[in-house]
């Protein structure tokens, strides 16, 4: 990925802005104490439930948990297989559905709302009521941003189909996540290290078997580039840019590295960018500079 890019000539037009960062700040909700004298009651037949109140407060602090919750890399990975495998069938949202109950019975206990569909829909008919509220609506289309799926694949024949590409923020973190676990595994790592031993001895750069620790033959420019590491990437990338709608090529990893450069000023993707480029044999500089490179390209 790198050492393809490095090299690209390609041409250059402004960053697509940050996404909201979520909190997870988890304050404790209030109790209700009831009197003594006052037993509980069943609402009469026909009448909805008491909704539990909820201040803006504590309605911006349950969206924020939500947000959190949503935007792990567990809860991302899930989301995005079940879009590739459920696709345009009927099973896609009661799939996504399921996923996403589990999040919200797991939390909205702690903010006064039974753990049950019931409790759910309270919760909703609570937000409806602040839906208006700025911060809210803010909140709101940043859920909205983190449970979006992706156009599944269209089938365009039997052996061909065609799949949309990221256009979210976080498809894009999928698309890096899926390689940084590609590329961080033992035997990549051994093939990247003899990539580099063979750049020392090549460059004529000394290295001393007896001292591994010396550091004085490694690459002044940090390995930015790196003689094979472009086919060894492309052997996994292979693999996995079909699956997010790019050629298996070195072609299809120039146009996954142009795609991705509205999104590099992001501090989460570029953190990941990073990652991904420092098992592939960068320095935290290369890495800083490929990435600047990148980020022209939007």
């Amino acid at each position: 990925m790198a050492e393809t890019m490095a090299r690209a000539d390609l041409p250059r037009p402004p960053a697509l802005p940050t996404l909201l960062a979520a909190s997870r700040t988890r304050p404790e909700p209030a109790q209700l104490e009831p009197k003594p004298d006052e037993a509980p009651q069943s609402p009469k037949q026909g009448e909805q439930p008491e909704t539990p109140g909820l201040t803006k407060e504590r309605a911006i602090t349950l969206q924020l948990e939500l947000m959190a919750a949503y935007g792990t890399p567990a809860f991302q990975k899930q989301l995005h297989e079940i879009g590739r495998r459920y696709g345009t069938s009927s099973k896609l949202r009661s799939e996504l559905c399921k996923l996403v109950r589990r999040i919200q019975l797991d939390i909205i206990p702690r903010y006064g709302f039974d753990g049950s569909e019931e409790g759910v829909h309270s919760m909703l008919r609570t937000f409806k009521a602040l839906e208006k509220d700025p911060d809210i609506e803010v909140n709101d289309v940043a859920i909205k941003e983190l449970l979006s799926l992706e156009v599944p694949p269209m089938e365009m024949n039997e052996k061909n189909k065609l799949i949309a590409r990221p256009v979210t923020k976080h498809r894009i973190m999928d698309l890096l996540r899926v390689q940084l676990i590609e590329f961080s595994k033992a035997t990549f790592q051994a093939d990247v290290e003899e990539l580099k031993k063979c750049a020392d001895y090549n460059s004529g750069r000394v290295f001393n078997p007896s001292r591994p620790m010396e550091q004085g033959f490694e690459d002044p420019d940090g390995y930015y580039h790196l003689e094979g590491r472009a086919e060894l990437a492309l052997l996994v990338q292979t693999r996995l840019l079909p699956q997010y709608g790019f050629a298996p090529s070195k072609a299809g990893v120039q146009d996954m590295i142009r795609h991705c450069a509205p999104f590099v000023r992001d501090p989460d993707v570029a953190n990941l960018l990073d990652r991904v480029n420092e098992k592939l044999g960068m320095s935290p500089a290369a890495c800083h500079r490929f990435r600047e490179l990148v980020a022209q390209l939007s």
